[in-house]
């Protein structure tokens, strides 16, 4: 994901789906490098703590949601 380098987040928050791995792994990370909070939902609870924790923890905002999206109620 491409982020503006100028463009800073702080203050900011994001939600991102697929954030356990691949793409949305990769904008998790563009994200907070951009200062934003997030919120990391995933399908595989282990994928997402540690995308959450490779991203500084919740200690840093950042929490983390084991979560089928695309899973109709």
């Amino acid at each position: 994901m491409m982020i503006d380098p100028t463009k800073n987040l702080q203050g900011r928050r994001a939600v991102v789906t697929g954030g356990g791995s691949g793409i949305g792994r990769a904008s998790a990370a563009a994200l907070a490098k951009a200062g934003a909070k997030l919120g990391v939902i995933g399908r595989t609870p282990e994928e997402v703590l540690e995308a959450v924790e490779k991203l500084g923890g919740e200690a840093t905002g950042h929490f983390a949601i084991a979560a089928d999206v695309g899973s109709e109620i």
